[in-house]
């Protein structure tokens, strides 16, 4: 028989595990192009972070959530929203791992390297990205 206090603690940690960032089994982060994901942040349900490269901080590679991405084969163009250092259209290149500086959206969109990217908020690529 299990004690009372092993169940409440199981239950704690549980929570805990689900209420925070922390993701041990994976659940909440779908590749894009290797090494980034998307990454659902906690029990936000529209909260994404893009994640992988050498993301030092706590939004991961950038310094806020996506609020818009799209990609190719080499590289994910992303809209990183004002809840952190600033805003801005980004383009990262997965092969070097470089992120580039803000960007406006006429000169994001003309990019060579993106030029007919397919861009959609997080939470559809999130749902597209599941379906696969």
């Amino acid at each position: 028989m299990v004690s009372d206090v092993f169940k409440v603690s199981l239950a704690v940690v549980y929570f805990f595990l689900i209420g925070c960032d922390s993701d041990p089994f994976g659940v909440r982060k779908e590749t894009i192009i290797s090494p980034y994901q998307l990454n659902k942040a906690g029990l936000e349900p529209y909260h994404f972070y893009l994640v992988g490269g050498d993301d030092s901080g706590g939004y991961g590679a950038l310094e806020s959530t996506v609020g818009k991405i799209g990609w190719n084969e080499r590289y994910i163009l992303v809209w990183q929203t004002p809840d952190g250092l600033d805003e801005g259209w980004r383009i990262v290149d997965s092969q070097t791992e470089k992120i580039s500086k803000y960007l406006s959206e006429e000169n994001a969109i003309s990019d060579s390297r993106v030029i007919g990217v397919t861009v959609m908020s997080a939470h559809e690529a999130w749902r597209i990205l599941n379906d696969n």
